[in-house]
């Protein structure tokens, strides 16, 4: 059986999430540099959850989401 991998982007949805506790996620990508309360709140509740958290550089990111339109954030779910 094979596992679905579901990726999520942008600070908000993120931050529903992870509120809720509804998904697993196996990791959290931050750009580097991004201070906000927004993304302090997503750290805390990663720290919590225990989700590693990973700085990586914009251009990463940009890899990762396939997309410039991740407001610096980016999570994989299982």
């Amino acid at each position: 059986m094979s596992e679905k991998r579901e990726e999520l982007f942008g600070v908000n949805p993120l931050l529903e999430a992870l509120r809720a506790g509804t998904r697993e996620f196996d990791k959290v990508y931050i750009a580097r540099g991004v201070h906000s309360k927004g993304f302090e709140e997503v750290v805390q509740l990663c720290r919590q959850q225990k989700i590693p958290v990973h700085l990586e550089l914009r251009e990463a990111l940009d890899r990762i989401a396939g997309t410039k339109k991740h407001q610096g954030v980016a999570a994989v779910a299982v």
